[in-house]
């Protein structure tokens, strides 16, 4: 009985982000776009993006310009895609698979000139089927609030 209030008061699931469209036996990209106008991506840091999925899991770090601003030079100016390549196994039944993009990014807030290590996790579903067409990338394009640091309270 107590479980079940437990089970009852628990938040609900989070709804994946995105939903990749797949065949058996081949591959799907995903791309990951960040947004860097209001937020920094620091280019010294051991920022990573990580996809697992049932099959594997694939990794891949942020590359880019150098900010044009002197003052800046430790951040990217334009974070280039990061592209994430899984191949569906050709024996994998139809049907949905949870997957989840980790991130791991040091970011810093231009306006509130803070920064910090942020740690995002996204949860996202690929759709196997016979019929599905699999797009050749498919892209999740990061906002700015997701990555922005809290705002600090006085």
């Amino acid at each position: 009985m107590l479980a079940a209030l437990f089970a009852l008061l628990a938040p609900p699931p989070a709804a994946p982000l995105l939903t990749l469209g797949a065949r058996a036996g081949q591959s799907v990209t995903l791309a990951v776009d960040y947004p860097a106008q209001d937020v920094l991506l620091n280019r010294e840091a051991p920022n990573l993006l990580r996809l697992s999925t049932p099959w594997q899991t694939v990794e891949a770090k942020p590359s880019g310009t150098v900010h044009p601003d002197p003052a800046l030079a430790d951040y990217f100016g334009k974070v280039n895609p990061l592209l994430l390549r899984v191949t569906i196994p050709a024996n994998t039944k139809s049907g949905a698979y949870a997957a989840k993009l980790s991130a791991q990014l040091f970011v810093c807030d231009k306006g509130q000139r803070t920064c910090i290590k942020r740690d995002q996790t996204f949860l996202l579903t690929i759709s196997v089927g016979p019929k599905n067409t699999a797009l050749p990338v498919q892209w999740l394009r990061l906002r700015a609030s997701d990555l922005r640091p809290p705002t600090l309270r006085r």
